[in-house]
């Protein structure tokens, strides 16, 4: 099949300004600093001052952001042609099934979207191999050697904590969580240092161990984010799933030590009784130790009972009764959800959701009696059911216009219900097209 579009390769090649000056970065330079700073350090009385090693610090990092210290996530592609000329060279990339124009500009490689702006990069040729573990390294010994030296050791680690995060966003974007667990770690660990002299970067930690789960490093994850937890940095209590799912992967068909996965998950329900994540794991827990997880329900109920106005709380029991398909209790929960929080979107879409279910499991039945006496009327009330999810999903759509699952949920429905009025195949005309519409954003 012939292609009749461009790739965004070709197409910015058509866009490149062609009066940029490119700025050089001079590696020669900067190695020369590098040169003399290992020439101070090996020196024994020169390293013995503070000052030598914050003066290495700084070279070193100088060095390690040289090609990308003005690099900077979403920044326009004509800035990037401003400021570095046009490349050596451009071809077309896919990460994460995702098409990209990859700008070569020998050291560094710039990924560039459709919509022409940077999402990431390759260093390819680094200035200084390990620029950035030995600049942490020389800011630490600048203050043990003079505490003195705080403010300017401060400062050091200051621009090393935000290259890290910085060098771990963009791992993140190529996919390489392995390294991208790495920046975080060390961002982190720079946070604990007395001469960071900062609070303790507990989102990085929790970021350590979300990238090594995806990296399938499990070990690692449960111990980031165990660490995570003693801090109290929960993520709303999304730190339980992430914490399950490693801890899970790791104990692989050893359901004694899966077992033990039973007293973090009863901490996260504990805290966060209407995270339906956490009570997903707990139930999932259950089921793989061959236990009833209907032991969840009362641990929610008694919460309850203590805060009967809570309407997380509702939805928490109203996402394990879900689980469980005990689907008429499951959205008496959700409607105790929306009486007390109205605005609560989730829980109208929930409802709709239960109506579906609830359809999809009678038309089961229906469809096993096909020609029977009652099957006629047994195929309407199949249709009542879903008839009866959309206004709760016009609600939930409503609440969150942005949400595209509500806009499927809505067309599928009224797809189901087209012939059953005119009013219901407007509907379906009108949701189809703006699923369309948002599908193609």
């Amino acid at each position: 099949m012939k292609k009749t579009f461009l790739t965004i390769a070709a197409a910015l090649l058509m866009c490149l300004p062609t009066f940029a000056q490119q700025q050089k970065v001079d590696v020669a330079a900067l190695q020369k600093k590098i040169e003399k700073s290992d020439a101070d350090i090996a020196n024994e009385k020169k390293a013995a001052k503070a000052s030598t090693w914050v003066k290495r610090g700084e070279a070193m990092m100088a060095a390690e952001n040289a090609y990308t210290n003005q690099i900077f996530d979403n920044m326009e592609a004509n800035m990037v042609q401003l400021m570095l000329g046009k490349p050596k060279g451009m071809e077309d990339a896919v990460i994460d099934n995702t098409p990209y124009a990859k700008l070569l500009y020998g050291a560094l490689n710039l990924y560039i979207s459709a919509d022409q702006k940077v999402k990431g990069w390759e260093v390819v040729k680094p200035v200084h191999e390990g620029a950035l573990d030995k600049a942490i390294e020389a800011y630490g010994k600048a203050y043990e050697l003079d505490a003195k030296m705080l403010k300017k050791t401060k400062q050091g680690l200051q621009i090393v904590s935000n290259t890290l995060g910085k060098n771990a966003s963009n791992s993140y974007f190529l996919r390489d969580f392995a390294s991208a667990a790495d920046y975080f770690e060390k961002a982190y660990e720079v946070s604990l240092m007395p001469a960071a002299a900062t609070v303790v970067d507990t989102l990085s930690v929790f970021n350590a161990g979300f990238t090594a789960y995806f990296a399938g490093q499990y070990e690692r994850s449960v111990k980031n984010l165990l660490i995570a937890e003693e801090y109290g940095y929960y993520q709303d209590g999304d730190l339980y799933n992430v914490l399950y799912n490693s801890y899970r992967s790791l104990c692989g068909e050893d359901k004694v030590k899966l077992a033990e996965a039973k007293e973090f998950l009863l901490r996260g329900l504990k805290l966060f009784p209407g995270n339906a994540n956490v009570i997903t794991c707990l139930t999932d827990l259950y089921l793989a130790l061959g236990e009833n997880p209907e032991a969840v329900v009362p641990m929610v109920q008694e919460a309850i009972a203590k805060e009967p106005e809570n309407a997380m709380l509702w939805y928490g029991l109203g996402a394990i009764y879900k689980e469980l398909k005990k689907y008429d209790e499951a959205m008496e929960a959700f409607n105790k959800v929306v009486a007390l929080n109205p605005t609560n979107a989730l829980a109208y879409y929930y409802i709709g959701n239960l109506y579906v279910l609830k359809g999809d499991e009678l038309n089961d039945q229906v469809s096993r009696s096909w020609g029977s006496e009652t099957y006629k009327e047994d195929m309407q009330k199949v249709l009542n059911l879903y008839g009866q999810s959309i206004a709760p999903f016009e609600k939930a759509h409503e609440l969150m216009p942005q949400e595209i699952a509500f806009v499927e949920y809505l067309k599928v429905v009224t797809f189901r219900l087209r012939n059953e009025s005119p009013e219901i195949q407007a509907k379906f005309d009108k949701y189809n097209e703006l699923f369309k519409q948002m599908n193609a954003q």
